[in-house]
């Protein structure tokens, strides 16, 4: 069916992938937007879908509805930012199993005043703090009686969790973990350093897609547990970094060994 190559625009347009949008335009696709601006050709197309996703790095399409023929898709719904969601018609043409038009027609007056408004720190996805501080040692268990001793750490099997008060409202509390690892460790890997830091973020799905686009590297799928969020990236340093969207109440009472 012709208009296969219309779901998979979509796909593209979903997962913010210009060159996956490149792929499926004909070569004198033609983009016309919602007041009658017009580009013209497939590689100007892909540079600005490119610049749009940067303004719009969670532009979403939702269909609804799709009448199509041979050479014509009709489809309507609702395009999504972050912050707003408008609803939206698209007249699609088709050649070849190739898009060689896609005029959208929108109220684009929304998304585009939400540029003008910044988002609250709050929803800016980001680290906030430090959430923990792994290091390779010879012996984890004397090491941690030492601190214990000399520091008065309150240690369990993993090291201890230093509890501090959050900035937001001063009375919810967040953690701060200390973890001596066996020199033998593999959890650092593929970094071959003697650390890893773990930091806390907020809106982890929304950051790791952020991180993807920009070329970060990525080593594992988002893991979830009661207490939180995990995934590992490597930065420019090829150090393992640990991001963990914390649920501080349901970390709080798997701990043992609280320092306050």
């Amino acid at each position: 069916m012709p208009a296969i190559a219309f779901f998979d625009f979509v796909t593209a347009i979903n997962a913010r992938d210009p060159d996956r949008l490149y792929d499926l335009m004909a070569s004198d696709h033609v983009f016309v937007d919602s007041i009658g601006n017009q580009i013209q050709g497939s590689e100007a197309c892909r540079d600005a879908w490119r610049g749009y996703f940067k303004l719009f790095p969670n532009y979403t399409v939702e269909l609804t509805d799709c009448l199509e023929t041979e050479h014509l898709v009709m489809a309507s719904g609702f395009a999504m930012g972050a912050q707003w969601r408008i609803p939206a018609a698209w007249k699609v043409l088709l050649k070849d199993d190739r898009v060689a038009q896609w005029q959208v027609f929108a109220d684009t007056k929304i998304p585009f005043e939400s540029l003008e408004k910044p988002l609250a720190a709050e929803d800016f996805p980001r680290a906030t703090s430090i959430g923990g501080v792994f290091f390779k040692c010879k012996n984890p268990d004397q090491l941690k009686e030492w601190y214990a001793r000399h520091l008065g750490l309150r240690t369990d099997a993993y090291g201890t969790s230093f509890a501090w008060k959050q900035w937001k409202d001063g009375k919810q509390k967040g953690y701060t973990a200390w973890s001596p690892f066996p020199s033998d460790t593999t959890y650092f890997e593929p970094s071959q350093k003697e650390f890893m830091f773990n930091y806390r973020v907020v809106h982890l799905e929304r950051l790791v897609a952020q991180l993807k686009e920009d070329g970060v590297t990525v080593l594992d799928a988002i893991e979830s547990y009661p207490y939180g969020k995990f995934v590992h990236i490597l930065d420019p340093e090829n150090n393992n970094i640990e991001l963990w969207e914390a649920n501080d109440e349901a970390y709080s009472k798997v701990l043992k060994g609280v320092t306050y």
